[in-house]
């Protein structure tokens, strides 16, 4: 298989991007955690997607906290990149860390951090 980009237009904002999904190496939205289900809606940019995740691991993190089931692994969804929206923020120029990013790493590094969700 050769290395294949089509353009698409995103489902949400009409923004066109490049996919790769018919290429022998991965498409950039295969760095992002893999959370969400495949609709017919069709794809969306890499801007709506992070969005989107965001919003949904929001809505998963809200479910655990209230009991409505069983805290997941979060270590499984660990990637080699960070991604902005996702994993961290920026706020006067300093790098805020996610809850998120907190419980895909899986400990407390004992530094105070504003989400950590280790800290009682």
């Amino acid at each position: 298989m050769k290395n294949v980009t089509h353009t698409k237009t995103c489902s949400k904002c009409n923004e066109q991007f490049s996919c790769g999904s018919f290429s022998e190496e991965n498409c950039w939205c295969s760095s992002l955690p893999n959370i969400i289900k495949v609709t017919d809606q069709g794809c969306l940019c890499k801007s709506c997607l992070v969005v989107e995740i965001s919003n949904r691991i929001s809505q998963l993190l809200e479910d655990v906290e209230k009991g409505k089931f069983a805290r997941p692994d979060f270590t499984q969804y660990q990637t080699s990149e960070l991604v902005e929206g996702i994993d961290f923020y920026v706020e006067s120029g300093m790098y805020v860390f996610t809850q998120w990013y907190h419980l895909k790493r899986g400990h407390c590094c004992n530094s105070g951090c504003r989400h950590c969700p280790y800290q009682s």
